[in-house]
């Protein structure tokens, strides 16, 4: 399966942009987590191609996960920080 899942600036202060590239004709999500795996936000991704911009003033300061599902199924996290 291609995919691809990446964030920057990282980190972060104002906002980053998540991009996420999932194959075609398949359902994606981004879940956001803090630290304690508290789920903080849900994107639906809706076409191959994604860009995903978080707004730190949504999220608070210190480090997050984002995780990729694709067609329901666990592929990818990766860690995001955001700084004062």
């Amino acid at each position: 399966m291609d995919y691809k899942l990446n964030n920057y600036p990282n980190p972060f202060n104002e906002s980053t942009v998540i991009e996420a590239t999932i194959p075609e004709n398949t359902s994606g999500e981004i879940i956001i987590t803090d630290v304690t795996g508290k789920q903080v936000q849900r994107v639906v991704l809706s076409t191959s191609k994604n860009k995903v911009e978080l707004q730190g003033n949504e999220l608070g300061y210190g480090i997050f996960f984002y995780s990729l599902y694709i067609n329901g199924e666990y592929i990818q996290t990766k860690k995001l920080i955001r700084i004062q």
